[in-house]
């Protein structure tokens, strides 16, 4: 789910870390030995630890030349999808990522290498609730509804596998799909939509860090979002802004020091909180919905009654501040409600939510076997009730592990390890 935060990576660190073996059982505890047991560290790391993305991936472009001069968005009216070559007649993975991530950039990089190194070809995708998806490829440059999203993504990722097998010539043997927070909202719309039309037949399809219960993830960042506004009401800065400062501040220790010396820095001299480490990941979140919104204030056929604030190019100030005043129940409550007419089958975004949400949803999930799932015990984003819940209802395809925090243990060595063990490919 976490964007790149200010674009900060670490190149090619490689850590060594002893994981016992662990037997699959149902609902299996794993990852004992992972550094950061505090879930804020272990969030937020996932940023420090983001996998450089190599200049030898394909990138494959969708544009939309309708959106193409668009007021301080010229020329950005396109969306890349990334190929990471594997080897022949290996499988092929199409990957999600979580709200805000973009196919070649943050964490999305450090999954899509560990299923390349195993030889697998990889796929990595826009998650729809981005800037450049909302931009180039949603109707109205307002994502949100996810059968509608499923629909849109499903159809250009049928274009890029069109493409790999008529340009590139790529040959492979079966198809996983995969995802990761907000993502796998998607996937599961997308799995619907393949059952259907059988484009693409996955024979497994993984879904890590997803949050469990929607409306409870939204409404808890929202909230935590006025808590840092109501913290910083006397200063400058707002409360996000200051803590990624010091998280900046971070980032220059550790990209001096050797590998080996990171993790050891980083669990003495980690300057934020579980509290404060929840702000940033809300600020996160916010951060992704503020980029579609604005783009959803150039392109909805309502705009001029939604937003009031002028534009110019080089002032997008009064634009972005009217835009920092809406929460995620408003933007569904205003956007997603309003566009779908679900209002006669919904009485506010709260019910609609939880009709999206994957505990809603969690019969249908189970009965299919193709299904797994990867748990943080201590995720921030899913209550600790509803974690225990998919665990004890999937049995051996749940993988849950004690620590992580949301999506921060992509980049730890051991995880690929017991990622192949789970998956048994």
């Amino acid at each position: 789910m976490l964007k790149s935060l200010l674009s900060l990576v670490l190149f090619g660190l490689v850590f060594s870390f002893n994981l016992s073996t662990l037997a699959q059982v149902p609902a299996q505890i794993t990852n004992r030995s992972f550094p950061f047991p505090d879930f804020g560290k272990a969030t937020i790391t996932s940023v420090l630890f983001a996998a450089h993305t190599p200049p030898t991936i394909n990138r494959i472009v969708t544009e939309n030349p309708s959106r193409k001069n668009l007021i301080t968005l010229e020329n950005k009216a396109y969306v890349r999808s990334a190929y990471w070559p594997g080897q022949p007649g290996q499988p092929m993975v199409f990957l999600i990522p979580g709200i805000g991530g973009v196919s070649d950039k943050g964490s999305v990089g450090n999954l899509a290498k560990i299923f390349q190194s195993w030889g697998y070809h990889v796929v990595t995708f826009n998650n729809p609730l981005s800037w450049q998806f909302a931009l180039t490829l949603s109707p109205d440059g307002a994502p949100g509804y996810f059968p509608e999203d499923a629909e849109i993504l499903y159809e250009n990722m049928l274009s890029v596998k069109k493409q790999l097998e008529q340009k590139f010539h790529v040959r492979y043997s079966q198809t996983l799909l995969a995802s990761y927070s907000l993502g796998c909202q998607h996937a599961y719309e997308i799995l619907k939509l393949d059952d259907q039309k059988k484009d693409f037949d996955f024979s497994q399809v993984l879904m890590i860090s997803p949050p469990l219960d929607l409306a409870y993830t939204l409404h808890k960042y929202d909230s935590v979002n006025q808590q840092g506004a109501r913290i910083n009401a006397s200063k400058s800065l707002t409360v996000y802004e200051e803590l990624r400062g010091r998280l900046i501040s971070l980032y220059e220790h550790v990209i001096s020091l050797a590998p080996e010396k990171v993790v050891g820095y980083v669990a003495q001299n980690y300057p934020l909180n579980n509290q404060e480490g929840e702000i940033i990941i809300g600020g996160n979140f916010k951060a992704s919905l503020e980029e579609v919104l604005y783009v959803t204030s150039l392109v909805h056929p309502q705009r001029s009654q939604l937003f009031k604030s002028p534009l110019a190019p080089k002032n997008r100030n009064a634009r972005y501040a009217e835009i920092k005043a809406m929460s995620f129940q408003d933007y569904f409550q205003k956007f997603i409600l309003q566009k779908m007419y679900v209002r006669n089958q919904f009485i506010d975004s709260q019910d609609l939510l939880n009709s999206f949400s994957l505990k809603s949803k969690i019969g249908k999930l189970s009965a299919d076997e193709r299904i797994k799932f990867i748990l943080s015990q201590d995720d921030p984003i899913s209550k600790s009730e509803d974690v225990k819940l998919f665990a004890e209802t999937f049995g051996d395809r749940a993988l849950v592990l004690n620590h992580g925090g949301h999506a921060g243990f992509y980049w730890f060595p051991g995880f690929a390890a017991d990622l192949k063990s789970f998956l048994k490919p």
